[in-house]
């Protein structure tokens, strides 16, 4: 019976897309586009110049997007402009009150000529200040320190230098020095001239090849004479004997007795036995004819 026979269900035809009509073929969350005007063509035309509400807001937020994160790209860019040229050192200004016009002028062209040799320290943040002063002391030794500063968003920079304080003279052939607590010979006359005079009675030539105006004299006397006056003592004056190249006698004030020391010793040992000498003399009331420190932790007199 036909009551009892089984159901046939009919196929339902699914629409075959081809290259003619896939523009017209519904697909999901596709946007529809179209008009209510009676001169678009068809609502659902591929190339429609009409959108909807949905599609224009969307296309608004991403406009609106991409205008925000210009605007933060050019500002982030105009900071790090701003930065870049504020820490710039284009020129150099000396800043001192003592130099001559001479002095200001070969200082600020050492300056310039470090900075032309090295473009990429022509920012404070990579200026090496100690590379720096070290290559302006090879031309002029009186200088201690050379520091660049700020001067305003693309201002000349404020150049300040510091001269060594000489705390003892040294004539020799003519030609004077200066040393400084550091041990540094110079030959640029300080502000101030030191009072303390290295008397050379060695009679040895200069020119020698064992002078004792060598470097490494000139420096143990520098140091020897600021660390006995840190020790609490007062140098008045600094003597070369004669018949030697290597032995300095000091003369602290208020003493007449002369205490022997020897350049091949460290100069703050030797300072440190010299005051502890004196002071031991003092409270003994012994006056000596010399006391002699050459020999470590030890003090001979006459």
């Amino acid at each position: 019976m036909g009551f009892f026979r089984k159901q046939q269900h009919e196929q339902v035809r699914q629409p075959r897309i081809s290259d003619d009509n896939e523009s017209f073929a519904f697909r999901r969350s596709r946007t529809m586009t179209g008009s209510l005007s009676s001169s678009v063509r068809s609502a659902s035309e591929s190339h429609a110049a009409l959108r909807s509400d949905r599609l224009k807001h969307h296309d608004l937020k991403v406009t609106r997007r991409r205008i925000f994160w210009l605007l933060v790209g050019c500002l982030v860019a105009i900071a790090t402009l701003y930065g870049l040229l504020s820490q710039f050192i284009s020129s150099v200004q000396i800043v001192h009150t003592n130099l001559s016009a001479e002095q200001e002028q070969s200082y600020h062209a050492a300056i310039e000529t470090y900075l032309r040799s090295n473009p990429g320290q022509r920012f404070y943040q990579t200026l090496n200040t100690e590379a720096m002063t070290r290559f302006v002391q090879q031309s002029y030794p009186e200088l201690k320190q050379v520091t660049l500063s700020e001067n305003g968003f693309m201002q000349p920079s404020l150049a300040s230098v510091t001269l060594r304080t000489a705390i003892a003279a040294w004539t020799l052939k003519g030609q004077r020095y200066y040393i400084d607590e550091h041990g540094v010979a110079f030959t640029k006359a300080p502000a101030v001239e030191p009072t303390l005079v290295v008397e050379d009675k060695t009679g040895i030539d200069p020119a020698d090849a064992g002078a004792v105006a060598s470097e490494r004299m000139l420096h143990y006397i520098g140091r020897l004479v600021a660390l006995v006056q840190q020790g609490g003592m007062i140098v008045s004056k600094v003597e070369l004997p004669a018949d030697t190249s290597r032995q300095v006698n000091v003369y602290v004030q208020g003493r007449a007795y002369p205490l022997k020391t020897h350049i091949d010793r460290d100069p703050a040992a030797q300072a440190a036995d010299l005051v502890n000498a004196v002071q031991y003399f003092d409270t003994k009331n012994i006056q000596p004819a010399y006391v002699d420190v050459r020999v470590s932790s030890k003090a001979f007199y006459k």
